[in-house]
């Protein structure tokens, strides 16, 4: 899966409203896979841990299986949190 950037999950969490379940999920997994990556590669750039990359990739997952019944806002709100994580990160590797 590809990884998702900044204004891939800015764009997923507008259209939250109008974007199949089966989609939002897909993006919910491929955040939470992007995440790992970018942890990944911090690791091997001898950074400390980045604590908040474990809660937000538990959360993302936690609705990603949960997405029947999980409302909107939650899901356009952990979009929102996986962005600035990952724009931080992105930052912090350039």
């Amino acid at each position: 899966m590809n990884q998702l950037s900044f204004g891939d999950l800015i764009q997923a969490a507008n259209a939250v409203e109008n974007m199949p379940l089966v989609e939002r999920r897909d993006l919910l997994l491929a955040a939470a896979s992007t995440l790992l990556q970018l942890k990944e590669d911090f690791r091997e750039m001898g950074a400390p841990p980045f604590d908040a990359i474990a809660e937000l990739h538990c959360e993302l997952t936690a609705i990603a299986q949960n997405i029947f019944t999980t409302d909107d806002s939650s899901v356009s709100s952990a979009f929102l949190k996986a962005a600035e994580i990952i724009m931080n990160m992105r930052a912090a590797l350039d």
